[in-house]
């Protein structure tokens, strides 16, 4: 699993299912029912990324790359407005520093949808489209209102546009993986958090970073000698 990518599996109730509890995650090895199949899946994987800032920078840096972002999102969200006109519907393209949604699009009874436009130039795979921090809050607040369009091969000929109402709402449970541990606590000493006590020479000295611990002078002085 990628560094900074730990799991999460949001749980959604089936037909199938007589409580929410979602069904087992499927076999790591790739062994169990293939895709297809008629098994009904009660669970869906999430990434939770909190690397984001780096790779923009990354992108932002390479000016090729950027540029075909671009493209790739400006043509996804023309085709969702082409698409929400056909609907009968009255779509409003946001500012490109707009938080929380890309279009606001109006029916004909007055009720608006909040549509968060993902474009990809190639199909939906494993790999997953983001919602940031700003949009997942605005999909929590918006509840059946806000919409997650996804368009696959936006930039191609035969793009197909994927249709989410309420993705915050679908997921009932979270259950996050073993890729967390890396996001937990520095294990210490049985007993004690944080600090050595002060005049307690059997605990170990507590690196942080590359700051020393609190200790009194001549105890800082020992740590010092002991890196």
């Amino acid at each position: 699993m990628p560094v900074g990518r730990p799991s999460v599996a949001v749980g959604m109730p089936t037909p199938a299912q007589s409580s929410p509890t979602p069904s087992p995650a499927p076999p790591k090895d790739g062994s169990g029912p293939k895709a297809g199949t008629s098994q009904k899946q009660g669970r869906f994987r999430t990434y939770v990324d909190y690397s984001v800032g780096d790779r923009s920078a990354n992108l932002e840096a390479d000016g090729n790359a950027l540029k075909h972002r671009q493209e790739v999102d400006n043509a996804g969200i023309e085709r969702v407005l082409r698409d929400e006109r056909r609907a009968e519907r009255t779509p409003k393209r946001m500012p490109n520093n707009w938080q929380g949604y890309d279009i606001e699009s109006t029916q004909k009874d007055g009720k608006v949808r909040y549509i968060e436009v993902k474009s990809l130039s190639g199909d939906w795979d494993s790999r997953g489209v983001a919602l940031t921090r700003s949009e997942f809050r605005e999909a929590t607040k918006r509840q059946d209102q806000y919409w997650l369009y996804v368009v696959e091969r936006a930039i191609s000929g035969n793009a197909h546009v994927h249709r989410i109402q309420n993705p915050a709402g679908k997921a009932n449970q979270f259950f996050y993986d073993d890729g967390w541990r890396e996001l937990g606590e520095p294990e210490t000493v049985s007993g004690h958090s944080g600090a050595p006590e002060q005049g307690n020479s059997d605990v170990p000295f507590q690196k942080i970073g590359n700051r020393p611990p609190n200790l009194p002078m001549v105890r800082r002085k020992l740590w010092q000698k002991s890196r």
